[in-house]
């Protein structure tokens, strides 16, 4: 008796778990609804409701392309053995937001498919995960990064998509040893990396290797720098920093899954303070947590100066954007009230 109930009770739980596993398949009348049901079996309550929301959306939202391309994505997923949740959840929870959201539709839509498709013909599972997760973000919140303690906010300006192939690794050639040549007359040594402070424990733009300009302006000098005490006096919880000639730092490969940005406004906040970089353009590597810039400004506005009175302007720049901070080399400083051009150097950033 005892064993009959056990294998009674054992075929209703296979029946059980067949009833809950969807297969998914390429049937443009039968897909919404075979989404909404995969998602509801998660009995997870944002999953069902992103199958809801999804099923709403199917029958009027996509082109006919549009369509066979999200049912082949899903499917892919499903035949990867990815697990719904998170990644079926996630690929139709960013795609319902970013077309309940953010307009998603026409061509950009066909680019974020497009780059879902390539990304999954390469990436591991795990950055695949972290490419969704952040789409999701991007379109639910306008934000690249969102948590309790820091966010990173993208707000107005232009956003596309786009797949950038990986780099070709390159081959190491090994150098060729030439012979030594006899010795010859020993050159008078210059000052090169002497005693210049370049690169020694004195810090950038100390009164060492100040260059700000001729001995004369020294005490001007000495005045702009001091503008970054600024915040201290008005107990403000946001460093600001600007050191003059600073090393441009090399800029990380564009490759993967990215999100494009022209003209975006970008609001480093925490739960102190936030800075806004304006006017900036760039590009967010979805699975590095990297925003790649170019251009854009910073001003002081927040510390009771006018805009166009003090300001940083911005050349090649990268973060990660899970940090509350900035560090830019060949930021560009205006203060026309003590300095009558612009001042190249090194703005650090930290709220």
């Amino acid at each position: 008796m005892k064993l009959a109930f056990c294998l009674v009770f054992l075929v209703c739980l296979t029946h059980l778990g067949l009833s809950q596993h969807v297969v998914l398949e390429a049937r443009g009348d039968a897909f919404g609804a075979q989404v909404a049901t995969m998602l509801q079996n998660t009995n997870n309550p944002e999953a069902a409701a992103i199958g809801q929301d999804f099923q709403a959306l199917w029958p009027a939202s996509f082109s006919a392309n549009q369509q066979q391309q999200v049912m082949d994505i899903a499917i892919e997923l499903q035949d990867r053995k990815f697990a719904v949740s998170p990644f079926q959840r996630d690929f139709f929870g960013a795609l319902t937001a970013g077309i309940q959201q953010a307009n998603l539709s026409g061509t950009k839509l066909d680019h974020f498919l497009e780059m879902i498709a390539q990304s999954m013909n390469v990436s591991t599972s795990r950055n695949l995960s972290r490419e969704l997760v952040n789409l999701r973000t991007f379109f639910e919140r306008s934000a690249l990064h969102f948590s309790r303690y820091n966010s990173l906010y993208a707000i107005e300006g232009k956003f596309d998509f786009k797949f950038g192939a990986p780099q070709v690794e390159q081959e190491y050639v090994p150098p060729v040893k030439e012979k030594k040549e006899k010795a010859r007359q020993k050159e008078p040594e210059d000052d090169w990396g002497s005693d210049d402070g370049w690169g020694d424990d004195s810090g950038w733009g100390d009164e060492a290797d100040d260059s700000w300009g001729d001995a004369d302006e020294a005490d001007e000098d000495e005045e702009v720098r001091s503008w970054a005490e600024i915040d201290e006096a008005t107990d403000n919880a946001v460093l600001y920093s600007f050191q003059e000639n600073a090393l441009s730092t090399p800029m990380p490969q564009i490759e993967g899954a990215t999100i494009i940005f022209d003209r975006v406004d970008l609001i480093i906040a925490s739960n102190y303070d936030s800075v806004i970089i304006k006017n900036t353009s760039g590009t967010f590597l979805l699975d590095k947590y990297m925003f790649v810039g170019n251009g854009g400004t910073f001003d002081w506005s927040s510390a009771g100066f006018a805009p166009d009175q003090v300001y940083v302007t911005l050349e090649d720049y990268s973060f990660n954007t899970r940090n509350p901070y900035l560090e830019a080399s060949n930021a560009k400083l205006n203060y026309k009230e003590k300095i009558d051009k612009e001042a190249e150097g090194f703005l650090s950033l930290k709220v």
